[in-house]
C-alpha cells in the first residue's frame, strides 16, 4: 500500500510539474507571441479538468480518492490567473477569464446539441455515446459557472489578504487555497450530491487541493521573485529583501504611485495638494455627521535664520525632523502635511477646539525637544501654533485655513513658541 501511494504521490508530483513548467512557459512566451497561447491551453485544460473531475481518480490513500484533473490541471489554472492579475491588471484578467469561460460554455452548448442529436439515432452505442454527451455538458456548465465565481472571488480575496499579510508565498497560498476549498464544496455538491460517497469524494477533493495549493504557490511565488522580480513593485530593483514582500497588483502598484504622489518629496509626509482635499472631504464628514474637526497650522520660529546661518542642507534636516516628531505625536487619525515652505498643517477629524488645543501643545513641547546638536544646528527649534474649529469658527475650509493662520500670526505677534486658540 504504501509503495503505491508512493507511486500515485510521484505520478501527480510529476504532472504538477509539468503543467506548471508548461504553462509558465507560455505566461514568460507572452512578449513574443501574445497571450493567445496560454489562454488557448487554460481553455482546454479547464474542459479537460472538468471532465477528469467526475470521471478518473487516483486511490492515495484508504477513502482518499483524489481526481488528478481536479487537484493538479484545475489550481495551475487558478495560479496563472492569479499570475495574470497580480502582474498586469483586471482587465487582462477579465480577458483571460471571459476567453475561458467562453470556451467552456460553447463546449457545454455543442456537447448538449450532439447529445440531443444522438438521442433520436439507433439504440445501442449512439443512445450511450449520447448519455455521456449530456452528462458532459451538464458538468461543463456546473464548472463554468464555478469558475466564474472562483475567480471573482480569488481577485477579492487576494486584496483582502495582501492589506494584512506581507509574505508573498502566505498571499498566494491562503488566497488560492480558501478559493480551492470553496470550489470543491460547489463542485462536488452540484455533481455528487446524494451520492452514498459524496461525504468521501468532499474530503478527499479538499484534501487533494490544499496539497496542490502548497506546491503551486511555491511555484509561482519563485517564479514572481525569479524570473520576473522587478515587475511587482515601484522600487528600484535593488531591494532584495523588500522585494520579498511586495508582489503588487496593477491596482496595489497604482495606489502605491498615488500615494507617492501625494507625498512631499523631502519630509514624507503628505503634500499641500492632498491638504487641500482632505481637509474639504474632512469637513464634507464633519457636517454629514454632526461632529467637529479642528485645523492646527503650524510655523517654525525663526527658520530664516536657519538657513542663511547653517545653511539649506540643515534646514533640509530640521524639516524632516520636524516631520517625524509630527507623525509621531499626533493621533493616529489625524494627518500631517507640509503646507509649504516651514508651515505644516495638522487636520484633526473629530476634534473640538479644547482637544486641539492640547494636542498642538503636546506637539510644541514635542519640536522644542529636538535635539538640535545632532542636526547640527546653531540654534534651538521651536513652533507656533495656530488652532481653528469647524463649525465654531468656520463652516467651510477656506475659511477655518484663514482663522487658524490669523491665530498662528497673532501667537508670532506674543512671542512665539506658543499655540493659539482663541481670539
Amino acid at each position: 500500500m504504501i509503495e503505491a501511494t508512493l507511486i500515485q504521490l510521484g505520478w501527480l508530483g510529476a504532472e504538477a510539474i509539468l503543467v506548471s513548467a508548461a504553462l509558465l512557459l507560455f505566461y514568460r512566451l507572452r512578449a513574443r507571441f501574445g497571450h493567445a497561447m496560454l489562454y488557448v491551453t487554460l481553455g482546454a485544460l479547464q474542459y479537460l479538468q472538468t471532465v477528469l473531475a467526475t470521471s478518473s481518480f487516483s486511490e492515495l490513500f484508504p477513502g482518499v480518492h483524489v481526481s488528478p484533473g481536479s487537484a493538479v490541471l484545475f489550481s495551475a489554472n487558478l495560479l496563472v490567473i492569479l499570475l495574470v492579475y497580480i502582474r498586469e491588471d483586471l482587465e487582462e484578467a477579465r480577458r483571460l477569464i471571459y476567453s475561458v469561460v467562453v470556451a467552456n460554455a460553447f463546449i457545454g452548448l455543442i456537447s448538449l446539441a450532439f447529445g440531443l442529436h444522438l438521442s433520436f439515432s439507433a439504440p445501442g452505442d449512439s443512445a450511450h455515446a449520447a448519455g455521456s454527451l449530456f452528462s458532459t455538458a451538464r458538468v461543463l456548465t456546473i464548472g463554468t459557472l464555478v469558475l466564474y465565481l472562483d475567480v471573482i472571488l480569488t481577485i477579492v480575496l487576494y486584496e483582502a489578504i495582501s492589506r494584512v499579510v506581507r509574505f508573498t508565498y502566505v498571499r498566494i497560498f491562503a488566497t488560492v487555497a480558501c478559493v480551492l476549498i470553496f470550489d470543491t464544496v460547489l463542485f462536488t455538491a452540484g455533481n455528487f450530491l446524494g451520492d452514498p460517497q459524496f461525504r468521501a469524494l468532499l474530503i478527499s477533493g479538499i484534501a487533494g487541493k490544499v496539497c496542490a495549493a502548497v506546491f503551486g504557490s511555491a511555484v509561482m511565488t519563485a517564479y514572481l521573485h525569479g524570473l520576473e522580480p522587478h515587475g511587482g513593485t515601484l522600487g528600484t530593483g535593488t531591494d532584495t529583501l523588500s522585494s520579498l514582500f511586495k508582489t503588487l497588483t496593477y491596482r496595489q502598484r497604482f495606489e502605491q504611485l498615488r500615494e507617492q504622489l501625494n507625498r512631499d518629496g523631502l519630509t514624507g509626509v503628505y503634500n499641500r495638494a492632498f491638504f487641500d482635499e482632505a481637509l474639504a472631504h474632512q469637513l464634507a464628514l464633519a457636517r454629514r455627521h454632526g461632529h467637529p474637526a479642528a485645523l492646527l497650522m503650524l510655523d517654525l520660529d525663526h527658520f530664516k535664520q536657519i538657513n542663511d546661518r547653517d545653511g539649506h542642507q540643515a534646514g533640509d534636516r530640521a524639516l524632516v525632523a520636524v516631520a517625524r516628531v509630527l507623525c509621531d505625536e499626533v493621533r493616529e487619525s489625524d494627518l500631517v502635511c507640509r503646507y509649504g515652505g516651514e508651515e505644516f498643517a495638522v487636520i484633526c477629524p473629530h476634534a473640538s477646539l479644547e482637544q486641539a488645543h492640547g494636542i498642538g501643545d503636546k506637539l510644541r513641547r514635542a519640536v522644542a525637544a529636538i535635539d538640535r546638536d545632532a542636526l547640527e544646528l546653531g540654534q534651538r527649534l521651536s513652533a507656533t501654533i495656530g488652532v481653528a474649529e469647524y463649525p465654531r469658527d468656520a463652516d467651510n475650509h477656506e475659511d477655518l485655513i484663514r482663522r487658524a493662520d490669523r491665530r498662528l500670526y497673532r501667537g508670532k505677534k506674543l512671542g512665539r513658541d506658543r499655540v493659539v486658540s482663541g481670539g
